[in-house]
């Protein structure tokens, strides 16, 4: 039996505003490879997500602004902001609805369970917070192949 991971191909993308490039999104081949595709600044709005922002083959899990903020209520008035991410259908994914002690932070967190282990906790930034996308297999799996300029671990200096 074959014991080596499966890859998985993750690609962040800021759409600058999901509902003016849900087209482009679909014609895009080289985001349609991404078996998780994590997407900020949707500017999609209120709790449930029209269909017309479902991808074929994947399924959607999606939070707005409005909805992140408890106590900042000026930041759920501003426009604009939201997550989104989109796993391919044989991904087997859940979204994660509570964190403990996360309030006011436009996120979504989910759990992929195969083909390899992940926990995906993905943030938009605000004025002072960096965009965060958490990838985290477990111990057992976690190999570092390449660096961020693409060269492996025993290239590097």
């Amino acid at each position: 039996m074959d014991q080596t991971p499966k890859t998985l191909t993750i690609i962040h993308h800021n759409t600058q505003g999901l509902p003016s490039h849900i087209v482009d999104l679909k014609a895009h081949h080289e985001l349609r490879l991404a078996d998780v595709l994590c997407l900020t600044e949707t500017h999609l709005s209120g709790s449930s997500v029209s269909s017309v922002f479902q991808l074929e083959g994947y399924d959607m899990f999606a939070r707005s602004r409005q909805v992140s903020y408890n106590t900042c209520v000026d930041m759920a008035k501003k426009d604009g902001g939201g997550v989104a991410v989109y796993c391919r259908s044989d991904v087997q994914a859940e979204p994660r609805r509570y964190m403990q002690d996360v309030t006011d932070l436009e996120f979504v967190s989910v759990i992929i369970e195969a083909p390899v282990k992940v926990l995906l906790w993905m943030s938009v930034p605000t004025v002072k917070m960096q965009t965060k996308l958490l990838v985290q297999p477990p111990p057992s799996q976690r190999t570092m192949t390449t660096d961020r300029e693409g060269r492996p671990p025993e290239d590097r200096s």
